[in-house]
């Protein structure tokens, strides 16, 4: 384990899989997956305006997505948000990012899944999960990857997903504390690619990081409702 790896674990995160297994898990996966509440922002909501996200989580998923392009010849992953809330801060996200797509409203969270795979064609194994609570579960169950937002309110909860081999990793940091940001700085340092994706944001260059945001440009966000 390196000392960048072992940092996350200083920092309070809880791996329930060795690392080796997380970076071969990471070979297979080809979309990335998050809830909103509770992972983006604290669980709060505010009426219809929805609930809010951060910039610094917001630059997460960017560099995680500019980490696969880098190392995928140029290859975008399928990157997408499911929540069952009817969210205006959901969309604006996901239009605002160029994210694949948009899936709300579902209160049953195994049609959406089911709608998130045959829409992209892509294999439950194919999928990192980005997840807080209970209803999450069935999707969590079926994932290759998964990553469980820490609460300080559910240690029940966080010892049943340890327990049931329901998680591979347990953010250190809350929803709305950065758990986003420090999931995302996870995979890419588990791959080794944090220093080179780093670099490529800073040099924008045209051939790099010029050349990733005009492919993310193209991405029109499909919205998938009951």
């Amino acid at each position: 384990m390196t000392a960048l790896i072992q940092q996350f674990l200083l920092e309070g995160a809880h791996l329930n899989a060795s690392v080796g297994d997380i970076r071969e898990k990471l070979t297979h996966i080809r979309a990335f997956l998050f809830d909103w509440d509770g992972v983006f922002n604290n669980g709060e909501k505010f009426g219809d305006k929805g609930s809010p996200f951060s910039e610094a989580d917001s630059m997460g998923t960017n560099l995680l997505r500019l980490g696969y392009w880098l190392s995928h010849d140029g290859e975008m992953p399928v990157t997408g948000i499911i929540t069952g809330a009817v969210n205006q801060s959901v969309e604006y996200f996901a239009k605002r990012e160029c994210l694949d797509v948009c899936i709300r409203g579902f209160t049953d969270k195994q049609i959406a899944w089911k709608y998130f795979l045959d829409n992209f064609d892509i294999k439950p194994h194919e999928v990192a999960f980005v997840f807080d609570d209970v209803i999450d579960l069935p999707i969590a169950k079926e994932c290759g990857l998964r990553f469980c937002v820490n609460r300080k309110a559910s240690p029940a909860f966080r010892q049943y997903v340890i327990d049931n081999n329901l998680c591979d990793y347990v953010t250190a940091n809350t929803g709305g504390e950065g758990a986003v940001r420090e999931v995302c700085e996870f995979m890419l340092s588990v791959q080794g690619l944090y220093d080179d994706v780093v670099k490529a944001r800073m040099e924008y260059a045209a051939d790099g990081y010029g050349r990733y945001l005009e492919g993310r440009k193209k991405i029109e966000t499909l919205t998938l409702v009951p």
